[in-house]
């Protein structure tokens, strides 16, 4: 597939729509999600996504959990994956999701905000996925997902391998 240059998520979805799967069509919305990634996969554009805030108990997670996804749960500073992060086998790693720093909207001198969630997360790694592709111009999606999975610092189980937890690790 070929590469895209600005925007490439907002070309997906613009591109499923003019398949005419949107949901004004008569299609589920999630089928326009869904179709929009895949899109992007075969176009040689990596997807990064929150895994959730459901917790332990939580059900599988969608576009997370949608193949070729780099699906992102969270931890905190001694990482820890955070109570609230979604696990599950479509999680592949886990950043820094809990007292992130954000900026404010009344912003008072001398105190900060912050906010949690896999959210909060996601963002971390799809900068990696940008640099990754930065230095690596022509790496799939799945080339720069296996380069996440190698790199990713296991905790836990996960230090022997992938678990439901950390995925592959901390990034």
């Amino acid at each position: 597939g070929g590469r895209l240059g600005v925007y490439p998520s907002a070309l997906a979805i613009i591109a499923a729509g003019r398949l005419g799967m949107g949901p004004l069509a008569g299609f589920d919305p999630d089928l326009v999600v869904e179709a929009a990634i895949q899109w992007a996969l075969l176009n040689d554009v990596p997807v990064v996504a929150s895994a959730g805030n459901g917790g332990v108990a939580a059900p599988v997670n969608y576009p997370a959990a949608i193949d070729g996804v780099i699906a992102v749960g969270a931890v905190d500073w001694t990482r820890t994956v955070a109570t609230f992060s979604s696990r599950g086998w479509w999680v592949d790693v886990v950043a820094a999701g809990v007292g992130v720093p954000v900026l404010c909207a009344a912003w008072v001198p001398g105190q900060g905000c912050s906010s949690s969630g896999t959210s909060f997360a996601s963002p971390q790694v799809a900068a990696v996925v940008a640099m990754l592709r930065e230095l690596h111009p022509r790496a799939t999606p799945a080339m720069i997902e296996r380069q996440l999975q190698r790199t990713a610092a296991g905790q836990g189980e996960s230090a022997a391998g992938r678990n439901d937890d950390y995925g592959w690790g901390v990034t």
